[in-house]
């Protein structure tokens, strides 16, 4: 089945935000990033963010001081446009260096 035609509380968000949150704890706890952004699909799914954020205050349970989760774990500004205009202001500055 397509994530599409999945409903907001199917089990199947849970398990992803799960996985992804994980993934933010080992970043985390490994790097200590003054943030974590989300994008991709992730920006597709109101209800994914959410469950990640709770996933992830689950299991980090305390153990490292981290700003606000609305503030640390964060969807991309540019949506699905992040990726092309972080191309664009890589060669921008690339270009600039270069003169």
């Amino acid at each position: 089945m397509s994530a599409k035609e999945l409903v907001d509380d199917h089990q199947a968000w849970r398990i992803e935000a799960d996985y992804l949150a994980q993934a933010a704890m080992t970043y985390t706890t490994i790097l200590q990033p003054d943030r974590i952004v989300f994008g991709g699909g992730v920006n597709h799914r109101s209800v994914l963010l959410p469950l990640i954020r709770e996933r992830f205050s689950q299991l980090m349970a305390g153990y490292l001081s981290t700003p606000e989760l609305e503030d640390y774990l964060v969807p991309v500004a540019n949506g699905d446009d992040a990726g092309i205009l972080g191309c664009f202001y890589l060669a921008k500055s690339a270009l600039t260096r270069a003169y």
